[in-house]
């Protein structure tokens, strides 16, 4: 049996056929000898084709005249793919730099408050609050004067007149 023989019978198998296969991926020699017409020795697959297994059997064995071919082939590739990383990594640089340059700008622009800062602000807002509440009439800036229990009383009249005296305070 010639060796392209057994090759076309080769990639006759069915990879997605358990059939064609044994349990550790090789060829099954009935489907083999089926295939060819005379009898395949597993010695005789394996000095042809050392390599194949069910996984392979897409791709074809590479004759040794190949193999250089195969090694340029795979070394441009990995140029190929170096000279993509090394592109990626000066966009990157590139966008790092952008972005500590837009991070510095807004910075600059609203500087970070420290937490004195903070307060202070939101003292001076309470502060504008407290006086655009604040009403022009006089009854309003007596009524803030006077202490929490006075305010109590001014609110409902009735209860005013009654006001609690400390039994001390009694004559």
């Amino acid at each position: 049996m010639d060796r392209t023989t057994l090759e076309v019978a080769l990639g006759q198998l069915d990879p997605t056929d358990d059939e064609h296969w044994t349990a550790d991926g090789a060829p099954k020699l009935a489907v083999l000898s089926d295939l060819v017409g005379e009898p395949v020795t597993r010695s005789l697959v394996t000095k042809e084709f050392p390599l194949f297994t069910r996984d392979t059997t897409s791709e074809p064995e590479p004759e040794p005249e190949d193999l250089f071919d195969l090694v340029d082939q795979a070394e441009a590739h990995l140029n190929e793919c170096r000279s993509i990383v090394d592109a990626a990594q000066e966009n990157l640089t590139k966008a790092q730099t952008s972005y500590g340059a837009a991070l510095k700008a807004r910075d600059d622009a609203y500087p970070p408050m420290t937490n004195s800062d903070n307060i202070r602000a939101y003292l001076n807002q309470q502060q504008k609050d407290r006086e655009s509440r604040g009403s022009n009439s006089i009854r309003d800036i007596s009524y803030l004067q006077k202490a929490p229990i006075d305010r109590a009383f001014v609110t409902n009249k009735n209860r005013a007149a009654h006001r609690p005296v400390h039994p001390r305070n009694q004559g």
